[in-house]
């Protein structure tokens, strides 16, 4: 799997999910977009169970550890967590940063809100992880796009459903991100 075009199936894959009004309807033309790797029984999960739930897990965040007061961006990070039933399965992580460039602190690592308890383990992305695909290049392209796609489409939604209208960009803590509100 080339990364170019990893890279602009990702910066499609992103303009879905904003230009999305609707969860199930973007999760409908990320899956076509998706090239065959979102399986049959992905096709439809249940979206608006997940968004609110991590709706309530980001205002419980939010409650205890609030942003700062100048944030000027929301950062959502994807990572491989080890879990003791399910071996690695992908994560999120939220934070955020100030100043006026949100891409030029996220290419330089520079995140100044990142609370403690920040790590949101949606359920869609360990039902993705039994869903993965044996082909190890498919495999590679699922945990980029599939795994980014999800995510986007959760975050973007349950930030809807939060009332937050900052910047918000989704990424992996390899470098590759993109905005997703």
């Amino acid at each position: 799997m080339k990364i170019n075009y990893l890279a602009r199936k990702l910066t499609e894959i992103a303009k879905i999910v904003r230009d999305s009004a609707d969860p199930t309807a973007g999760w409908l033309n990320f899956s076509q977009s998706a090239d065959e790797l979102v399986d049959d029984n992905l096709k439809n999960p249940e979206l608006r169970h997940e968004i609110l739930e991590m709706a309530a897990k980001l205002s419980a965040i939010w409650a205890t550890e609030p942003p700062l007061p100048n944030i000027s961006f929301l950062y959502f990070g994807i990572f491989e967590a080890v879990d003791n039933k399910n071996g690695v399965v992908p994560n999120l992580y939220v934070s955020g940063g100030t100043g006026a460039d949100p891409e030029e602190k996220l290419n330089s690592g520079n995140l100044s809100y990142l609370p403690k308890a920040r790590f949101l383990d949606p359920s869609l992305l360990r039902l993705l992880a039994s869903s993965r695909p044996l082909n190890s290049k498919k495999a590679e392209a699922f945990d980029y796009l599939v795994v980014f796609g999800a995510s986007a489409i959760l975050v973007k939604f349950a930030l809807k459903a939060c009332s937050i209208t900052l910047p918000v960009f989704v990424g992996f803590d390899s470098g590759d991100f993109a905005r997703v509100d």
